[in-house]
């Protein structure tokens, strides 16, 4: 669906789809940073949502077994979070920053421990200025806060419907739809 912005979008950016319809554009400065917060966001939010399902699916039950059930319930999220991996590195359209899923989730842990720590980033507005936000994941990495101009904004990650590089979002003519209550 066209979202009609005036303002196009440039191969530095990274368009975050929500579930509300609208789109949240950062302007990273340059295309391979703009691929590689793809590529982490895009596992981010595929590894929340497998973990959102597995739980679902786990019944709780209570027994002696259970220190042991949590040992295979942890090796269990590793393997997942390395198929996860490789499926988002062969499905995703980026450039990956390695060929070698190891490298990939290296990575990707030092991209989501920096996330924790928080980052700034420039949030293109409505009227195509550049906004600086500091972003940063917050609650065991189950959202995304955004603050700027003493204002907040929490994503629950669970309502990043897509993350998408800037030639998919213009591809597609989402252009730039920025939520008046992000920026």
């Amino acid at each position: 669906m066209p979202l009609e912005m005036e303002h196009p979008i440039d191969g530095n950016s990274v368009v975050l789809e929500l579930t509300s319809g609208s789109c949240v554009t950062f302007q990273l400065g340059h295309a391979k940073a703009a691929d590689d917060f793809t590529l982490f966001m895009r596992l981010l939010t595929a590894t929340r949502r497998h973990q959102q399902r597995s739980q679902v699916a786990k019944a709780p039950q209570k027994d002696d077994d259970d220190d042991a059930r949590s040992v295979i319930s942890a090796r269990s999220d590793i393997s997942i979070q390395s198929a996860v991996v490789q499926k988002t590195m062969h499905t995703s359209p980026t450039k990956s920053v390695a060929d070698d899923p190891k490298e990939v989730k290296k990575m990707y842990k030092m991209f989501v421990e920096t996330m924790r720590r928080g980052r700034d980033f420039y949030v293109l507005k409505p009227d195509g200025s550049l906004n600086d936000v500091e972003c940063a994941l917050i609650h065991s990495q189950n959202e995304f806060r955004m603050r700027w101009d003493f204002q907040e904004r929490i994503l629950p990650i669970s309502e990043l419907v897509q993350v998408r590089t800037a030639k998919e979002a213009a591809s597609m003519k989402l252009g730039v739809q920025v939520d008046s209550n992000c920026a």
